[in-house]
């Protein structure tokens, strides 16, 4: 644990795991700067720093947990090294301030498409950033999965069309997106998970596609306006 009280820190060169909540509720932090050893970003390693406003993930780290910079909402500059394998969660969830991402050229695993970081093939979604402005998203033809709390808080985004691939909408994958209005997803769409959509407030409409055969009973906590088209 850091209990330090300076704006920049630089963590010692023989450090290869930042522990959980290493650095967790600490608003004295603008910047830390990583060792070229590090590995392994563990669960909310960075969360709730409130003044955090850069951090570079140098080419050694593999592994980022989940919510490894949760609610960070001042964070804006961020660069991914080329080997990181492993994303948990809604690394960036809550992170109001980040627009766009960095990810190495030379990374075979990670993209950053359109406010998006996505695997390289761009089939599965890790995270929308927070900051994204545009209104809109049309999802790339290639998704076949969206992770849980990937699109969490995304408070811009007002219409979505979901890609053709998808079959089942993750837990939480789309929770707490507060002005978003109208859902379009496809035919292969055959379950809708444990709060998909909880607390979308100014959700009006969906279509649910004749394909789908589970709801559950969580999945639209909190869309008070919601109305459904069958």
């Amino acid at each position: 644990k850091y209990l330090g009280t300076s704006e920049v820190v630089y963590v010692p060169d023989k450090v290869q795991v930042i522990a959980q909540g290493a650095f967790e509720d600490n608003d004295y932090i603008k910047k830390v700067v990583l060792p070229s050893r590090l590995i392994t970003i563990e669960y909310n390693a960075f969360a709730e720093c409130d003044n955090l406003l850069e951090i570079d993930i140098p080419d050694s780290v593999t592994t980022i947990g989940s919510a490894a910079f949760a609610n960070c909402k001042s964070l804006c500059d961020v660069s991914i090294g080329k080997s990181v394998e492993e994303i948990g969660s809604g690394i960036f969830a809550g992170c109001s301030s980040l627009k766009d991402l960095e990810v190495s050229t030379k990374s075979t695993t990670l993209t950053c498409l359109d406010g998006v970081l996505m695997s390289a093939d761009r089939s599965y979604i890790y995270q929308m950033l927070p900051g994204r402005e545009e209104p809109f998203y049309i999802m790339n033809d290639n998704v076949e999965e969206v992770g849980q709390y990937a699109f969490w808080g995304c408070r811009n985004v007002e219409h979505m069309i979901i890609s053709d691939k998808i079959e089942v909408i993750s837990p939480y994958a789309f929770s707490n997106m507060e002005n978003l209005k109208s859902v379009s997803m496809s035919f292969a769409v055959t379950e809708i998970d444990m709060k998909a959509f909880e607390d979308c407030i100014s959700l009006e409409q969906i279509y649910i596609p004749d394909s789908v055969v589970e709801i559950h009973e969580t999945a639209f906590d909190g869309c008070s306006k919601v109305q459904f088209y069958t």
